[in-house]
């Protein structure tokens, strides 16, 4: 019986593990960080954009810490959108190779006052169908998690200051 349960779940995993966007965190300017989303894939991916660097909301796009590493309070939205009737214009197509490039403020969703360097990474929760055409329904969508590099970033206090 194992025997027959180890190829079942080699195959889930891979898979879970074969997901067709990358994430990577390309610099920073204070404490707002550029996000490159890629496209590794063979073929047009469509990539529903809420609650993802691909949208401009002040949701769980990063992880931040402190310079010890101490997690610190996430302060955003958590947004709970519509899983049927979607928008088409709630999707972006990303090309196969395309890399598309945006920035995430962290002082959006996160105290940075007083804090003099934190680490951050973007972990990210795609839903995406394969090719061009945007669904109007999650159901129709294949789900997967990217994490990109950690990085560090300087607040500019001037700015973060309450």
């Amino acid at each position: 019986m194992v025997s027959n349960i180890l190829p079942v779940a080699a195959l889930a995993g891979a898979a879970m593990a074969a997901c067709p966007l990358s994430v990577e965190l390309t610099g920073a300017t204070g404490h707002v960080a550029q996000v490159a989303v890629t496209n590794t894939a063979n073929e047009a991916i469509t990539v529903f954009k809420g609650n993802t660097v691909l949208l401009d909301h002040a949701t769980k796009d990063l992880v931040v810490e402190d310079a010890s590493g101490n997690a610190l309070p996430f302060e955003g939205s958590f947004v709970k959108y519509r899983r049927t009737n979607i928008a088409p214009e709630m999707f972006q197509t990303i090309q196969p190779g395309e890399t598309v490039n945006t920035e995430v403020n962290a002082a959006t969703t996160y105290k940075l006052a007083g804090v003099a360097s934190a680490k951050v990474n973007a972990l990210q929760g795609f839903h995406y169908v394969t090719g061009a055409a945007a669904p109007t329904s999650l159901k129709e969508t294949a789900y997967c998690e990217a994490t990109s590099n950690q990085m560090t970033i300087v607040p500019d206090q001037s700015k973060v200051a309450e």
